[in-house]
């Protein structure tokens, strides 16, 4: 059976193909497309019916937090219209819906209750993580405006919130991430030229720009639109962020926008690990815990998370590399219907 994993959120959505057979299950395909429901929601009819060509399943397993964009005038509308969105792109194929506790539920139970299948796609990835062994530890997984920090006790998913506002009060979600976060956001203070200053708050940078100047993400990992409507480049990302000083490149020159480009990583990196350090000690999760890091950043923020919570990284997980997991492949994963085999 082929499943198709989907993973719709307000910037991007992610898609996963997984061939499900007696010998066992097989990734065939993954993909992942910036598209920012919050300007253009129209356009995610035509992405999904592209998608759904390409991948060609049998079911789909369905998995969003897209409903929280503004466009929508709640969360429960929001949820609603993606799941007419993605009903009108799979006509015919068996559809489910996994809701906050992991499990998958028909789309027609999904519609009647939508607060129940909104943002849930974190206890996606904690379902599938504790089911494939791990027993201890954080999932970390850190996306380009998010980071979910997820925690398993005895094999279990120990989760104190189950959506976005609980969670956000436990320190399970952190609207940090490490692309679309306001550069300003991830550090109210910098220090330019010697003195330290306070950042401007104004839309002029984001922590992309900071990592574009460094190197740690080129121009086609800056999935979104910039600020100010200019190239991806890095003189470009270091125009942006001598705005957050109030000056300019020719103003306080390159070295100085690569000094405030590192303290916007840096202040982000640190303000992540601090939050999931703080979820380990409330769990109970001990140096030489397990840490799986998955998500895009999770390349960037690794070393500082790792430093700061001293804890054993797990790099494959069900036989899969931890780079591929995210919640769209385990919906996929998890989305095979009994008895299709």
């Amino acid at each position: 059976m082929r499943a198709l994993g989907l993973d719709i959120g307000g910037a991007n959505v992610k898609g996963a193909l997984v061939i499900h057979s007696t010998k066992g299950a097989r990734i065939a395909r993954q993909w992942n497309m910036p598209v920012e429901l919050f300007r253009d929601k129209d356009g995610l009819a035509a992405l999904l019916g592209e998608l759904l060509q390409k991948a060609a399943p049998d079911a789909v397993a369905l998995t969003m937090t897209g409903e929280l964009c503004d466009c929508f005038t709640s969360r429960s509308v929001g949820a609603r219209w993606i799941m007419r969105q993605t009903e009108a792109a799979a006509p015919n194929l068996e559809l489910k819906v996994f809701n906050t506790t992991g499990e998958m539920v028909s789309i027609n139970q999904a519609k009647l209750y939508p607060m129940s299948v909104a943002s849930a796609n974190w206890a996606v990835t904690l379902r599938w993580a504790a089911a494939h062994g791990l027993e201890n530890g954080l999932v970390v997984d850190i996306g380009t405006t998010t980071t979910d920090i997820l925690s398993v006790k005895n094999g279990a998913p120990s989760a104190r919130g189950m959506d976005d506002f609980t969670r956000a009060r436990a320190g399970e979600l952190v609207y940090a991430g490490y692309l679309r976060t306001h550069a300003s956001i991830a550090a109210p203070k910098i220090v330019v030229c010697g003195k330290e200053m306070d950042a401007c708050p104004e839309y002029f940078a984001i922590v992309g720009d900071a990592h574009l100047l460094l190197g740690d993400i080129g121009a086609g990992g800056y999935t979104c639109p910039t600020p100010d409507g200019g190239p991806k480049t890095k003189v470009a990302a270091a125009r942006r962020l001598c705005r957050m000083a109030l000056s300019d490149l020719e103003g306080v020159g390159m070295d100085e926008a690569v000094n405030i480009a590192r303290q916007v990583a840096c202040a982000q990196a640190t303000r992540l690990a601090e939050v999931a350090a703080g979820v380990a000690a409330r769990e109970g999760l001990e140096k030489g815990a397990d840490l799986l890091l998955v998500g895009s950043g999770a390349s960037i923020y690794g070393a500082t998370l790792r430093d700061r919570l001293g804890m054993r990284q797990v790099d494959r997980l069900g036989g899969i590399d931890a780079s591929k997991i995210n919640p769209a492949l385990c919906a996929a994963m998890l989305g095979m219907v009994p008895g299709d085999l």
